[in-house]
């Protein structure tokens, strides 16, 4: 089972005399599935130094070292823990996309924590909401996006617009409120909004998730319990 298993913590630990060509040539061992090429694509791709011993390399290096080895291990089960830390956007899409490309060219598991659901949501082609272990919502990413829209405009115009929908957050600033809506909005809603010169704009994932969690916060429950909610992607 370990040799189909990688598993990545957020702050690995490593030896400390080792470097990472010392460590790229210990790591093939522990992985039947092991790739030299995606190792050494990824090590010029996020510029990793050869012979720095690895306690000396910054954040964002063992970030990318972290990720190098998992991807590279090819291991049917991977987890990353917050691979992502201390990532610039460039390398945080260098990431991305080779996790797409070694999914593509060989389908395992990968289950990944992370808190920029936004970005990682292009990843992901099944979404799990969950709280106190009671499902919110289950679909597809597109659908479940699609799921509520925010809108934004003056305050006393947004309240005028949405009635008695159902609302899972809002937010102001001056006079402008943003007020994100459940359910799927219709031409008339959208005529009515370009008359009160309200935007009607679609909810981010991110945005979504956390609104959620928010509104099942502040409901009462006979049965408090602490939150769990679960964003999976699946591939296969």
């Amino acid at each position: 089972m370990l040799e189909k298993t990688c598993f990545i913590h957020e702050d690995q630990r490593w030896n400390d005399d080792f470097t990472l060509d010392i460590l790229l040539r210990v790591a093939p061992g522990f992985f039947t599935r092991w790739s030299d090429r995606t190792a050494g694509e990824l090590v010029e791709k996020f510029r990793l130094p050869h012979r720095t011993k690895l306690k000396k390399m910054s954040r964002g290096q063992r970030s990318a070292l972290a990720i190098t080895i998992s991807l590279a291990s090819r291991a049917p089960y991977t987890f990353l823990d917050e691979p992502y830390l201390g990532l610039d956007p460039g390398a945080r899409s260098i990431f991305y996309a080779a996790l797409l490309e070694e999914i593509a060219e060989l389908p395992r598991s990968v289950i990944m924590s992370t808190h920029l659901i936004d970005e990682a949501a292009s990843l992901m082609e099944d979404v799990v909401l969950m709280r106190n272990g009671r499902v919110e919502m289950h679909a597809d990413v597109d659908a479940i996006t699609s799921e509520a829209f925010i809108v934004r405009g003056r305050q006393a115009d947004v309240a005028r617009l949405i009635g008695d929908l159902e609302v899972l957050s809002r937010r102001s600033m001056g006079s402008i409120a943003s007020v994100m809506v459940r359910g799927r909005h219709n031409g008339d809603l959208r005529h009515r909004a370009e008359e009160l010169h309200v935007s009607i704009e679609p909810a981010g994932l991110q945005e979504l998730v956390g609104a959620l969690d928010a509104t099942a916060s502040n409901a009462p429950d006979p049965h408090p319990a602490e939150p769990d909610h679960l964003l999976r992607g699946v591939h296969s």
